[in-house]
């Protein structure tokens, strides 16, 4: 092993260089994820990329709605030590100014989906409370992320159609997230076999409010940060300056202690 270019900052958090990562659990991660709507319902992007250390590889995909069709590309290749410049295939991002604006490209002029699109955030990215889930002794979740609400500007080419997206109609989710997650091939099992996984219920609801005529410059606009909700839990609705935010009901049918998720429940800003 080799240092890489991240090694010359000041950021370690593990006496390894950087190009390694703190576990040795197969499924570590390190990815993003974002959405973009222009509210008609007729188009609705996907669109990620993402890192596995200790697999070596690295992929992106995008997937747009587009009427009744769906247009889908993927991306996968042999993981490399520039961390600092997320690309595979034709697919790339750009961090023009972190946690705020970031340029996704999708370049391939043979493909039937390409795009060239600014994320801005709306408002500051919340940091969500630590995801931790085990079965038996053994961590099979444990992750951190932060998620944020923006707006869109740029093009998108697909099935020959050049479609203009502006901030003022396109909007969207995104989040940022690493460590450990049950996806994919699992590690192989101990001695002591771990206690089977009964499943869990995740509800993931961002939450963009608009102003009304109760708003007034400079009144306290913002509610508290994401928390985490136990099923069958309400959240009466209420308003803060103008803002209205609600929560919702669950129904689980006799959870066990094993299936019973926190709910997160992501206020508006």
């Amino acid at each position: 092993m080799f240092p890489v270019p991240l090694d010359e900052y000041p950021i370690h958090q593990v006496p390894l260089s950087l190009g390694m990562v703190g576990s040795s659990d197969r499924n570590f991660y390190d990815r993003c994820y974002f959405n973009a709507h222009d509210r008609t319902g007729d188009l609705f992007l996907v669109t990620g990329f993402g890192v596995y250390p200790n697999l070596g590889v690295k992929d992106g995909f995008a997937c747009l709605r587009l009427g009744d069709e769906q247009l889908a590309v993927r991306f996968s290749d042999v993981l490399d030590h520039d961390r600092m410049n997320p690309t595979v295939g034709d697919y790339r991002v750009e961090v023009i100014e972190p946690l705020q604006r970031i340029r996704l490209v999708c370049d391939s002029a043979d493909l039937d989906l390409a795009f060239d699109l600014t994320w801005e955030g709306s408002f500051p990215a919340i940091l969500e409370q630590p995801h931790v889930m085990r079965s038996g002794a053994r961590a099979i979740l444990d992750a951190s992320r932060f998620a944020q609400v923006g707006t869109w500007e740029g093009t998108v080419h697909a099935d020959g159609r050049d479609l203009a997206v502006s901030p003022d109609t396109w909007v969207g989710t995104r989040d940022r997230s690493w460590g450990i997650r049950p996806v994919g091939e699992g590690e192989p099992p101990g001695r002591n076999a771990d206690e089977p996984l009964e499943g869990f219920w995740w509800l993931y609801v961002p939450l963009r409010g608009v102003r009304d005529r109760a708003d007034r410059p400079g009144a306290a606009r913002r509610l508290p940060h994401p928390q985490r909700r136990q099923p069958g839990l309400v959240r009466r609705a209420r308003r803060t300056a103008g803002l209205a935010s609600s929560g919702y009901r669950v129904p689980l049918r006799n959870p066990s202690p094993r299936a019973r998720h926190d709910l997160l429940y992501h206020p508006v800003r």
